[in-house]
């Protein structure tokens, strides 16, 4: 009886890590496409991002 929880529970483990690789895939699919279609929204972004991080982990 156990071993049947564990197996199942073993299971569905494996479906929703299947399910998450598959999900980051068709995120990083679309990102990508995205980032083709507007390089410059991309890079200015990516820039905001980076500035912000930079004043976050420079306060001490």
């Amino acid at each position: 009886m156990a071993a049947d929880y564990l197996e199942r529970g073993r299971e569905r483990a494996g479906e929703y890590l299947e399910e998450g690789r598959e999900r980051a895939m068709e995120l990083q699919s679309s990102l990508e496409d995205r980032i083709r279609q507007q390089p410059m929204n991309a890079i200015l972004c990516a820039a905001g991002v980076g500035f912000v991080l930079g004043i976050l982990f420079n306060r001490r």
